[in-house]
């Protein structure tokens, strides 16, 4: 897609389903990779999209595999609508090693109410720890739990990033209601930057935004910045 942000206990079925998806992370090779200086202090935020055989009743159990174990269920309420899952930050430092890149893999099950279990496929992930946090981009005067992105006069949405750091570039990535990636950017900025009407249409009501960058810490090391995370109204 063209840049416009630089413009402006059951048995088990084999059946394939998408693995989990993060949205607190940052881009490695083989994998998300979650930096303890980056996980906000609310956690880490796990997406699953829809499934179009769930019916309301139906659980999800979400399996966390690395140096420890953790699991978690939600029960279906509104089957049209993303399973969130929150990873603790307790859980993501508990996972990471300050000598090695610790790596470990998430899946879930889907246990219907009366049909056999079905396992999605495996998301492979790695943990890295920092000292040091990056504090989060700014929007001034936008409540993050409150966003209207349709309410934002032009020309579009003030983000402001520290103006002490080195910003090697900022991310703005947008997620649906049902957990779908509807569109992301990597861009770059002098401090301010203004994101088009353009992109702020390319959202859904009932998603989120997530809004980061990456850049040094107060050790000269670079590395991402905690996300500012705007749910769409």
């Amino acid at each position: 897609m063209k840049n416009l942000i630089a413009q402006t206990n059951n048995a088990v079925s084999t059946a394939a389903i998408p693995p989990p998806q993060a949205i607190f992370d940052y881009a490695h090779p083989s994998g998300p990779l979650f930096f303890t200086s980056s996980t906000p202090s609310s956690g880490s935020v796990i997406l699953i999209q829809p499934d179009p055989q769930t019916i309301t009743g139906d659980t999800f159990k979400l399996y966390f595999n690395a140096v420890t174990t953790h699991t978690e269920s939600f029960v279906i309420n509104d089957p049209n609508k993303a399973v969130e899952f929150n990873l603790a930050l307790s859980l993501i430092v508990a996972n990471s090693d300050p000598d090695r890149l610790v790596s470990g893999q998430m899946y879930y099950d889907i246990i219907p109410v009366d049909s056999p279990v079905r396992q999605s496929g495996m998301l492979p992930f790695f943990v890295t720890s920092r000292a040091k946090t990056t504090p989060p981009p700014l929007a001034p005067g936008v409540d993050p739990d409150n966003f209207d992105p349709y309410s934002i006069p032009p020309p579009g949405l003030t983000v402001q990033f520290p103006s002490n750091k080195s910003i090697l570039h900022a991310r703005w990535v947008s997620y649906g209601k049902n957990g779908k990636l509807l569109y992301e950017e990597t861009f770059n900025t002098n401090g301010t930057s203004v994101i088009s009407q353009a992109v702020l249409n390319i959202t859904e009501r009932g998603g989120y935004v997530v809004i980061h960058y990456y850049g040094l810490n107060e050790d000269n090391i670079l590395g991402p910045s905690l996300p500012l995370r705007l749910r769409v109204i």
